[in-house]
């Protein structure tokens, strides 16, 4: 039960992140009317004086339909908990069955009907690991070190090598000499507590998700380098689409496979749903021709696997160092 507090903690947590990152004004609402009993019906923007002239301030862009009851309170809470204004359900199915076009029209301006990409990813992440937090998914993080492990032996017997000791007298563990002692430290404490250091793990790739954004830009630019209409600021929104979009999927397919559906079926769907998305997302982003988008599939598969195995690193760099 102690796992639910946190995991709902964590969902509002990315919710509240993302909503930082999604300004209420330039969508669509029902007509606004002068009210009494706490609601606000002004002339002027009670943010920065200026005409009203609409529902929204023409220069800050502030609502000019203002609400101040307890019962507008909670309902701005609930709306921003359960969802990022109406957008959501506009973008999830964009990014679900046209996620090229999606980021295609984000990026030639159509910023206010859909979530943006950042906060999309922000979302995505806290709520998959909140959810694996509530269905217990994941090295338990109440694990205690069996031993105070050192980067130096303690002593040596043979091609054992005494790196840690506790309570009830020393541990004996074969070590691993690299010739660096960062190294050697991380493996002796892999060793002496594998589950402690699979959960700093995960929590690390909670915290540190945003850097595979980064990280896969150069790849993304390399198969575009020749075409300049394409900038970094296109390979960005196509990124950060995508992993959010591939966060979703894993987290949809994880569910399914706790409610039962047959692993038979879950299977083919996660061998090859991801790669039927990649290309329909390459190719609608940046309006290429099929042939051309396939390779640009394979590639970006290839780089995707070099780009994992560059985040583990740097998970498992941060976990030794931590």
């Amino acid at each position: 039960m102690s796992d639910i507090p946190d995991a709902l903690g964590s969902a509002v947590e990315g919710v509240a992140m993302a909503r930082v990152l999604e300004p209420l004004h330039g969508e669509k609402r029902g007509e606004d009317k002068p009210l009494d009993h706490g609601h606000f019906a002004e002339s002027a923007c009670l943010n920065c004086s200026a005409p009203l002239s609409g529902p929204f301030c023409s220069e800050c862009g502030q609502p000019a339909h203002l609400h101040r009851t307890f019962a507008a309170f909670m309902h701005d809470v609930a709306h921003g908990v359960l969802h990022l204004d109406g957008k959501t359900w506009r973008t999830l199915p964009m990014l679900a069955l046209h996620p090229g076009q999606l980021t295609r029209r984000y990026i030639d301006g159509e910023r206010a009907r859909f979530v943006s990409p950042m906060a999309l990813f922000l979302f995505s992440v806290f709520l998959m690991f909140a959810a694996f937090h509530l269905m217990g998914i994941g090295p338990r993080g109440d694990l205690k070190a069996p031993a105070q492990v050192t980067s130096k032996a303690l002593s040596q017997d043979g091609d054992k090598v005494v790196l840690a000791e506790n309570g009830d007298g020393k541990v004996r563990l074969t070590a691993v000499r690299t010739g660096s002692a960062f190294v050697d430290h991380g493996i002796a404490k892999w060793q002496a507590n594998p589950g402690l250091m699979l959960y700093k793990l995960q929590s690390n790739s909670y915290k540190f998700s945003w850097l595979l954004i980064p990280l896969s830009l150069p790849f993304v630019w390399l198969i575009f380098a020749w075409r300049r209409r394409f900038g970094l600021y296109d390979h960005a929104v196509f990124v950060t689409y995508s992993i959010a979009s591939m966060t979703l999927l894993f987290l949809a397919l994880t569910l399914a496979g706790l409610l039962g559906i047959s692993s038979g079926l879950l299977v083919p769907i996660a061998l090859f749903a991801p790669l039927a998305h990649i290309f329909v997302h390459v190719k609608g982003a940046y309006e290429l021709r099929t042939l051309s988008a396939l390779w640009r599939t394979g590639a970006l598969i290839v780089f995707i696997g070099i780009v994992a195995v560059i985040f583990a690193l740097a998970l498992i760099a941060l976990g030794t160092v931590g």
